[in-house]
């Protein structure tokens, strides 16, 4: 039985029945919006993402948007990879949607690197092979995660990692938009020329977009932030867009690894490499 405290007194009967056997723990919270709970059919620990998005009701476009959400989450409970989160089952109302999905012990790479430090090279290329393995996948089943960042890739207890939240707080931002909530424009560190020209321009933006946030990531693995990070973020949007230049690596960077990161920032997604290529490169190929 879904906790008390977790649920809106107005909750519709059928969406509640989607979680009417997970018991949410709020007093345990994994992270921001995300607590962790048990199937009560199998006594599995899971976790569940809670988001407020404001009230729908009497908003068509907001409607329209949930339900375009709901549907990518059915996509995403038939994705089957080991470097991926699995997703089980989400509810959503007229004011909050919940995900339950597979719950990562080790937390993000993200908490990782902030509470260890920068990770050595060696460590930086096992988890880039991975993130990689699982882009891949997710790509050839003609997704787009667009919200590569250290963040989103979670690790189980021995530190493998899984790709999480794909598409999803892109989705989450329209709905609260469209509800009239207050949105955070997010951090522009991660991404590519292509997806801030196509926000300018309202075009689409394909795969490449998250090989340029995963170069990123590197770079937050060996670093402990971002590139460009220095600057405001406006600023940053801008260097981005107008003069995509590599950014620098530890000066005690392999050739290797810095042939590998080069490519991940080719301005031009037609000649960045994909996942797939990616995994050739000396830094990662095993």
């Amino acid at each position: 039985m879904l906790d008390e405290h977790t649920v809106d007194e107005h909750t519709e009967r059928d969406e509640s029945k989607a979680l009417e056997h997970y018991k949410i723990h709020t007093y345990n919270v994994v992270m921001d919006q995300v607590y962790l709970c048990t199937d009560e059919n199998t006594g599995k620990k899971l976790a569940v993402k809670c988001i407020e998005i404001g009230n729908v009701d009497n908003n068509d476009k907001a409607k329209k948007e949930v339900e375009k959400f709901r549907h990518e989450i059915s996509l995403f409970k038939k994705l089957n990879h080991e470097r991926v989160v699995e997703y089980y089952t989400s509810s959503c109302t007229s004011t909050t949607i919940s995900i339950v999905m597979e719950f990562m012990e080790g937390g993000s790479l993200y908490d990782k690197i902030s509470k260890e430090g920068a990770l050595d090279e060696r460590t930086a290329s096992e988890k880039s092979y991975q993130i990689l393995d699982g882009l891949m996948y997710l790509h050839s089943k003609n997704i787009i995660h667009r919200d590569i960042k250290g963040a989103n890739i979670l690790l189980d207890l021995d530190g493998n990692c899984k790709l999480a939240d794909f598409g999803i707080s892109k989705q989450i931002q329209t709905i609260r938009s469209q509800a009239g909530c207050k949105t955070s424009t997010g951090t522009p560190y991660w991404m590519s020329p292509e997806v801030i020209k196509a926000g300018v321009n309202d075009v689409e933006y394909g795969k490449k977009a998250d090989i340029w946030s995963f170069g990123c990531t590197v770079l937050e693995m060996l670093t402990t932030k971002p590139p460009w990070f220095e600057l405001p973020p406006m600023s940053a949007i801008f260097h981005i867009a107008t003069r995509p230049t590599v950014p620098h690596l530890p000066d005690n960077s392999s050739t290797s690894c810095v042939t590998f990161v080069n490519d991940c920032f080719i301005s031009d997604p037609a000649l960045r490499p994909n996942a797939s290529q990616l995994l050739l490169y000396d830094w990662v190929r095993r």
